[in-house]
């Protein structure tokens, strides 16, 4: 194609398939025409970089926490941990990550493969994208609520922190999850070849969606934002209160309970930050462009 011949009424399409030195010469075109073009490029370029980083990283971070996590399970279930409702509660969060990360692996085969494309397949991709992050999120508000218990409320730990208790509390979260997240089933379909929410659908999957957004990270970290502060707080009194009452606690001691009390800290707002960017990444990028079409 001769670059002379090329008219101000030449298509975008046309003029992105030269080279941007191509361009320069094209008559009538102004310099910001010619910086958005070369802007694109430079977006194409980032876009094809992440798009290359993400086929590498995702099924490396899916297999590796997948074995992790299932190895977890098996601590916390193990017959000296499974009577305690902190580790039920961290169990199963363990399988929920472990489901995430399913789901994960799944949508990235569709790189190469079209299982992600398949009718029930596609569903329950999705579904477990949703599910899994808001079980996770809840179990780490959970955990800290009932480190707040048993720190500032200790005459109640026998009665609100027990395996029956944590067991009714999981039920409870697992019922509302199924309820939020269970729309894929009736709202996703596989049309040629793509796995996007019905046309007539897309107001509901946007409710649904800012509703679990709600739930899944601006409740949970409204709690947390409370909850820990709380927790340390409270430590730090009980702290104080003790180092009153009992004056001959020695230094050693008390440089293991601000090392414990400094790592569970840490510990929380870790789980939760690694949980909400799971739930920020939990739904597949053309599901999402499905909605926004």
């Amino acid at each position: 194609m001769d670059i002379h011949h090329v008219t101000q009424d030449a298509s975008v399409v046309d003029m992105l398939t030269m080279s941007p030195s191509s361009v320069l010469v094209l008559p009538g075109v102004s310099n910001v025409s010619v910086a958005r073009i070369n802007s694109t490029y430079k977006r194409d370029d980032l876009e094809n970089i992440f798009q290359y980083l993400e086929i590498i990283t995702s099924p490396l971070v899916s297999v590796v926490g997948t074995v992790l996590n299932l190895l977890t399970v098996g601590a916390f279930l193990s017959k000296s941990l499974r009577n305690t409702s902190c580790c039920l509660y961290l169990a199963v969060r363990s399988l929920a990550v472990f489901g995430f990360l399913v789901s994960m692996f799944i949508a990235w085969t569709n790189t190469f493969a079209s299982l992600y494309q398949r009718d029930g397949i596609c569903q329950i991709t999705i579904f477990l994208s949703f599910f899994c992050p808001f079980v996770s999120v809840w179990m780490v508000v959970i955990i800290s609520l009932e480190n707040f218990i048993r720190i500032a409320q200790p005459a109640r730990v026998g009665r609100l922190c027990t395996p029956r208790v944590a067991k009714i509390v999981i039920l409870i979260v697992t019922l509302v999850g199924l309820i939020v997240c269970h729309f894929p089933f009736w709202i996703i379909e596989v049309k040629n070849g793509r796995c996007d929410p019905k046309p007539h659908l897309m107001k509901t999957v946007l409710i649904l969606n800012y509703m679990d957004t709600v739930l899944t990270m601006v409740f949970p970290v409204v709690l947390m934002i409370i909850v820990v502060p709380l927790v340390g707080l409270t430590a730090i009194n009980a702290y104080e209160r003790k180092k009153r009452l009992t004056s001959e606690l020695s230094s050693r001691k008390r440089r293991h309970e601000n090392a414990s009390l400094k790592l569970s800290t840490q510990k929380h707002l870790a789980m939760f930050i690694l949980d909400t960017s799971a739930a920020a990444y939990s739904t597949p990028t053309d599901f999402l462009a499905g909605w926004e079409k």
